[in-house]
Order: C-alpha cells, then structure tokens, then sequence
C-alpha cells in the first residue's frame, strides 16, 4: 500500500517538473469561477426546459424514441432527458416523435393518474396523447441554446483564464512589449518592411534586441543561432535572414520545451 502511494506522488512531482501541466492547471484553476457561473446557466436552462417539457409533451404516447426512460412524464426524466439531448444524442429523432401523431391518438387527453407512465402497474390505462408541433420549435431552440451558445462561452472562459494565467506568468513569451521593440529594431534595419535583412546585418540585430528575444549584453552561442537560422529557406537561397524566422528563434529560447 504504501509503495502505491509513492507511486502517486510522483504525479505530483511531474505536475512540478513540466510547465505544460502547470500552465494547464493554472488554467483550469483560474477559469474555475467562470465555468461555474455557465454551469449555473446551464442547470437554470434545463430547469425552465424540463418544466415546460412536462407541461407540452407529458401525455404523449410513447414510441421507439420516446421510451421509458427518455420522456418527459416527470421533472426528473425529463431532466434527464435533456441532459442527455445536450449531447446531440437523437434529439433529433426525439423532435419528431414527440411531434408527430400516431394512429388512434387522442388530442390532448386529459390528465388521468392510471394511464402507463404515471402508474406503472398491470391493467393501466395505454397512454395514447397526440404529439405537438411546438416540439421543434423547442427542441431548436434548446439545441441553439446548449450545443451552441454554451459551448461558445465555455471555450471563451478557457481562453480567457489562459491569457489570465500567462500574464501572470513572469517567464510568459506572450509580452507585447517585447514583440513591439523586436518591430522597432526590425525597422531599423528594414525601412521598407520587405520582411528580409542581410545576412551580415543580422548579428547586429539580435545584439540590438533585449533578451530574450535577443542577445544584447549576453554572449552570442554562435553554434546554435546558426543551426537554427540555415533550416530556413530564405537565408540558404537569398542569403537573407526572415523576419518570422528570428521572431521564432525567440520563441525558442523562451520555450524550448513547449517549441515544436
């Protein structure tokens, strides 16, 4: 037992040793109340739709897709049920059933506890009710609702605690500081924004620019800048240096465990 508790522990020096994993859980931790307050939204969305489900569809007669456990004879299943259609699982068929009237239904009979669904014991009254045509315009309406609108806000709220979490981050490459001054020098050094500069001038420019997207004050590791500026093309058969090629270089001094 207590060696399979070591074993666990690892896991948490993992999550201490890899900045993916920590920048992960630094997400999630952040966007934490934002996805809270739209799992509110959502339970408050089922709720009203569940309760109007009972109220139009209860005495519908059951078919292959409306069944015993997908209906909306009780808060509960109906509930259920929706949850279950949040996921795009046979709403779609579940529409058209509780749309459509079979053989011999009757148009909105009247409530009566013996009928199979509400009493479910031998000799119950067959629970025959027509469909109703406003399924679709619910069954849309909730679909557009859930499977659109809240899935769009959950992955803004992700996005969101991500951008929170770099910023917070001190050793984040996300600075638009420095993106701004790898311009500014860039500039310089290419007036007419062709996006190239010659090769000899472009050990002066990394010297110019700040680390660490740059080299001033720091001793230029000439070995591995150019291993990584002759893979691009431009530099090989112009004899120029890329803008986007130094601007990645940056990145990879940044992150070279997340640089792919």
């Amino acid at each position: 037992m207590l060696v399979r508790l070591v074993r666990v522990a690892r896991i948490f020096r993992l999550v201490e040793s890899s900045s993916s994993i920590r920048a992960i859980l630094s997400t999630l931790y952040i966007s934490l109340p934002g996805l809270s307050n739209i799992t509110s939204i959502l339970f408050l969305i089922l709720f009203v739709y569940s309760t109007m489900g009972v109220h139009l569809f209860a005495k519908v007669a059951l078919t292959s897709n409306i069944d015993a456990h997908a209906n909306f004879q009780s808060f509960g299943r109906g509930f259920l049920f929706l949850l279950r259609a949040a996921t795009g699982e046979s709403w779609d068929h579940c529409m058209y059933d509780l749309a459509s009237s079979t053989p011999g239904c009757v148009s909105d009979p009247p409530y009566d506890p013996n009928m199979c669904g509400f009493n479910d014991t031998e000799g119950c009254a067959p629970l025959n009710g027509c469909g109703n045509p406003v399924a679709y315009v619910f069954f849309c309406s909730f679909t557009l609702i859930v499977a659109y609108m809240m899935l769009n806000l959950t992955v803004a709220v992700v996005l969101e605690g991500f951008v929170n979490s770099q910023e917070e981050d001190d050793d984040s490459i996300l600075v638009p500081e420095l993106l701004e001054e790898f311009q500014y020098k860039w500039a310089e050094i290419d007036p007419t924004a062709t996006g190239f500069i010659k090769v000899d001038k472009m050990l002066a420019f990394i010297n110019a620019v700040a680390p660490p997207l740059g080299w001033i004050g720091i001793p230029l590791p000439m070995t591995q800048f150019f291993r990584y500026a002759c893979k691009c093309v431009f530099l090989q058969a112009f004899a120029t240096f890329l803008f986007h090629c130094g601007l990645m270089y940056g990145f990879y001094r940044c992150a070279p465990d997340t640089f792919i």
